[in-house]
């Protein structure tokens, strides 16, 4: 049975990775649209398809996602490339196998108090929309992670200094975070789906940017979730890659397909957002119809806008090489090519 377990990690790194065609467990930081196509898997019960069993463990964080991959505790991890870049520059054994979102996954909301005061026209041009940032406290949930570096990222192109014009707030998960809009404590946040959509709905946001729409040219197409593996899974049980990625591919072909993408829709409200309103999911679903790649195979274009974007807002720069030996298309064009429905 597929289950959702959101544990510590201390315990997720207890895990035991299962043997193909067994149980696998498979980690990411929360429940949100950045891993979308994995959810709509497991609750479309596609493991199966594979003759796999999946648990999902929740972190609470990217770094502790990664973390329970490289310590054995997972099987696979869903995150953050520049995450995995970071981590494969310095010495750790993982790799991206596989393409699941191609837009930044966050959408980025403000109070509509803050945006009353400083005359903001959130139907304005970009920079029109980003000029009256300078002095807000923005929320984020850990340094480094992809909502800070999207935050420093707004402030580049706003011509701030992140750490001199913005207070940042580092507030921990998503739920702390959007607890603390809520109570007044932030001005705003940028999140995935449906945290930003619930703020705008219930808690008097409005939306500035919508990433997941691609208004962002230069995040257009970006590779920000990657499905990874350890280097060890990959040389010792590469068709433990490949059922994973087909299950994956699968999932993609059921969310873009005209005649299946309700039924995705249905089946993963259900499991994990029951008690968020069904119109406003529905709503979600349709607005995020373009952050979704064909396929699972990592285009070249994708990765050079995550090292380009990464190197604009981080004074530790990714170098294009490390980066490229950072993934692989291998078991990913194998999975593709020997997909049976």
């Amino acid at each position: 049975m597929k289950y959702l377990k959101s544990i510590a990690l201390g315990l997720a790194l207890l895990a035991t990775p299962a043997t193909a065609a067994d149980t696998i467990t498979a980690a990411q930081s929360t429940v949100g649209f950045a891993y979308l196509p994995n959810l709509v898997a497991i609750a479309s019960d596609l493991y199966a398809t594979e003759d796999l069993d999946v648990d999902l463990v929740i972190t609470g964080g990217e770094t502790k996602a990664l973390a329970a991959l490289v310590g054995g505790g997972a099987d696979v991890y869903f995150g953050s490339a520049p995450t995995v870049i970071r981590a494969r520059e310095n010495g750790v054994e993982v790799m991206m196998v596989g393409y699941q979102l191609k837009e930044y996954a966050t959408n980025f909301v403000m109070s509509r108090k803050w945006i009353e005061e400083h005359g903001i026209d959130v139907n304005g041009t970009v920079e029109e929309k980003l000029s009256g940032l300078k002095g807000a406290t923005l929320g984020i949930t850990a340094p480094g992670s992809g909502t800070d570096l999207i935050m420093r990222y707004f402030a580049h192109l706003a011509g701030l200094d992140p750490d001199r014009d913005l207070t940042l707030s580092v507030l921990g998960g998503g739920d702390i975070l959007q607890k603390a809009f809520w109570e007044g404590r932030i001005d705003g946040f940028a999140l995935s789906a449906p945290a930003a959509e619930n703020a705008v709905k219930n808690h008097d946001a409005l939306m500035l940017l919508d990433l997941a729409n691609g208004e962002l040219p230069s995040l257009d197409g970006i590779l920000y979730t990657s499905i990874n593996m350890r280097q060890e899974t990959l040389d010792e049980n590469p068709d433990l890659a490949v059922r994973i990625l087909r299950v994956q591919q699968r999932a993609l072909n059921l969310i873009n397909d005209p005649a299946t993408t309700e039924q995705a829709r249905d089946a993963v409200w259900e499991m994990y957002w029951p008690k968020l309103d069904k119109e406003l999911f529905n709503e979600m679903w349709t607005a995020w119809k373009n952050a979704w790649p064909e396929s699972i195979v990592i285009p070249d274009e994708a990765v050079q806008k995550a090292v380009d974007f990464t190197n604009t807002v981080d004074s530790k720069q990714i170098d294009i090489e490390a980066a490229k030996a950072a993934y692989t298309n291998e078991y990913a064009v194998k999975a593709t090519e020997t997909l049976q429905n």
